[in-house]
């Protein structure tokens, strides 16, 4: 699933059933995007348990290679449903996400760590080279 994923390069405009009131200039990678919507909702419903049962008002979301990616997507999506919640995102060899204008949005609203092995190609997908595709973060 990962490689099916990752493969599918394109940007596109975010879910707005999931993303209502974002910018219309924002765009994603369409793989990750389309991964991201079909976890958004459980994964909503498990952070507010979580919330509800310990009391704590900051969460850390950690992810690796499309974890990573798709970490930032629940990033932005949880601080749009849980607008009392502080979220922080750590990732590991972390894909490029989206165009400036979702790196913008990111970079002003969710603090996000990303940690890459020089050695590694990952967090340098897809190139931007690739022709009407261009992701940052």
């Amino acid at each position: 699933m990962s490689l099916v994923t990752d493969l599918k390069l394109f940007l596109s405009p975010l879910n707005r059933q999931i993303f209502p009131g974002m910018a219309t200039n924002i765009r994603v990678h369409t793989g990750f995007g389309e991964q991201h919507a079909k976890t958004a909702k459980d994964i909503l419903a498990a952070v507010k348990y979580a919330l509800l049962k310990s009391g704590f008002n900051q969460v850390t979301l950690v992810g690796h290679s499309l974890g990573a990616a798709l970490s930032v997507l629940d990033g932005v999506y949880l601080s749009l449903n849980l607008p009392g919640v502080k979220f922080q995102v750590i990732g590991y060899g972390m894909p490029r996400v989206g165009n400036q204008a979702f790196a913008d949005y990111v970079d002003a609203n969710i603090p996000v760590t990303r940690i890459n092995n020089r050695n590694d190609f990952i967090p340098v997908l897809p190139r931007t080279s690739i022709p009407m595709v261009y992701f940052i973060l």
